[in-house]
């Protein structure tokens, strides 16, 4: 099977739940290694990468799974629907969030165009933006992070600093510590990787 990399954006439907509460039904039901973005009235963009025998299947067990967690879901856009050409348009993140934009699969409307080079992020900025930033808002201390990863006070700011790789190790520390599955951490290292060759 084939590694394929679908967005869906729907909204929940239930407009009582927070933010929060959405990114743990989420979770919860599996979609940890998924970058998930949050527009305006309960709105959400969920990107994945995930082994499938075909993109078309992995977009209808991903629909499955979320109209079973949200009942009430209704589908805004999705990747198949969307001419990318080489997969070079995505989600306009930033318009999805300030509920500045229509999204329109045919049209495109909502999508942003990526360069041929685009250079991929260091896994530090996803561990930054998916967890750090949620957790010590939450009150978590970087010390207990430190901790809780079982790494020295050098290391956790190496990585930090993206001077550290993730090996299986450090990515089996974080998916204890964040969720999200060591095969995340180990992906995006291997595209950074890939990325600045």
């Amino acid at each position: 099977m084939d590694v394929y990399e679908v967005e869906l954006r729907f909204s929940v439907g239930e407009p009582a739940l927070s933010m929060d509460e959405i990114d743990d039904k989420l979770y919860e039901s599996g979609f940890g290694d998924a970058l998930v973005g949050h527009g305006d009235k309960g709105r959400v963009s969920i990107a994945l990468s995930r082994q499938a025998a075909s993109e078309k299947e992995l977009i209808g067990n991903t629909r499955v799974l979320i109209e079973k967690i949200f009942p009430q879901a209704t589908w805004l856009t999705m990747s198949n629907g969307v001419d990318y050409g080489n997969k070079q348009k995505r989600l306009d993140i930033d318009a999805l969030i300030e509920d500045k934009a229509i999204f329109d699969a045919k049209t495109s409307s909502g999508f942003v165009d990526v360069p041929e080079n685009k250079t991929a992020l260091h896994p530090a900025r996803y561990f930054e933006g998916l967890y750090l930033s949620k957790a010590t808002a939450n009150g978590l201390g970087i010390w207990d992070i430190i901790n809780s990863l079982d790494i020295t006070e050098e290391y956790f700011y190496d990585f930090l600093n993206e001077k550290a790789r993730i090996d299986m190790a450090l990515a089996k520390k974080l998916e204890v510590v964040t969720g999200m599955s060591f095969e995340f951490w180990l992906r995006t290292q291997g595209n950074f990787d890939n990325s600045h060759k």
